[in-house]
């Protein structure tokens, strides 16, 4: 269960409150290793949606509200502590700003 609870008092499972873990790890995926955009992500054919009765709709929202999550924290990514960037593909490779290393060993 997230630490939120529902209108019924209830609390809420994070996958109820966003979208199904297997979507959204596929989303994942291919905005960080392919580099998909929005219309590349609505576009594309997932293994989900063959799995699943999914509508188009559905699908919209769940991609804008991934990308409305990841915009609103992404200030976190500047209040964490350093860390090394291991994969140059990596989402956090591109925005960065601080360094540990001089160099590409």
């Amino acid at each position: 269960p997230e630490l939120k609870l529902g209108l019924d008092g209830k609390a809420v499972c994070a996958e109820d409150a966003n979208m199904p873990y297997h979507f959204l790890d596929e989303i994942v995926f291919y905005v960080e290793n392919k580099g998909f955009g929005v219309e590349n992500l609505l576009n594309h054919s997932f293994e989900y949606e063959r799995g699943n009765n999914i509508t188009f709709e559905q699908k919209k929202e769940w991609i804008l509200k991934f990308y409305s999550k990841m915009h609103s924290a992404f200030y976190k990514w500047h209040l964490s502590p350093p860390t090394v960037v291991i994969d140059t593909n990596s989402i956090n490779a591109s925005e960065y700003m601080q360094p540990i290393i001089s160099k590409v060993c």
